[in-house]
C-alpha cells in the first residue's frame, strides 16, 4: 500500500492542454463564453481526456489554449465588466 502512495506523489499532475467553453449567443448575437471544463493531453501524445462540470446544451464544444485566451484579452478592450461574474467570457 505504501508504494501506491509514493507512486502517487511521484506522478506528475496532468498539464492542461486547452480550456473548454460553451458559447451562447444573447440577443444581440454577441457570443460569450462559459468555461466548463478542460482537456488534458495523453501520454502518448495521441489524444485527450476532457473533463466537464457541464455540457454545452447546443452540442458544441469550443477548446483553446490559455495562451490563446490570454493574448486576446490583453489584445482586446481593456473593459473586463463582464469578466469574471458567473462564469461569463466575453468573446470581444
Amino acid at each position: 500500500m505504501s508504494d501506491e502512495n509514493s507512486k502517487a506523489k511521484d506522478t506528475p499532475k496532468p498539464t492542461k492542454a486547452f480550456d473548454a467553453f460553451a458559447i451562447r449567443n444573447d440577443k444581440n448575437g454577441k457570443g460569450h463564453f462559459y468555461k466548463i471544463g478542460a482537456a488534458f493531453a495523453h501520454k502518448d501524445g495521441q489524444g485527450y481526456s476532457v473533463d466537464m462540470v457541464a455540457a454545452p446544451s447546443n452540442g458544441r464544444l469550443t477548446l483553446r489554449t490559455p495562451k490563446e485566451r490570454l493574448e486576446a484579452n490583453r489584445g482586446g478592450s481593456q473593459n473586463g465588466a463582464n469578466r469574471g461574474k458567473g462564469g461569463d467570457r466575453s468573446r470581444e
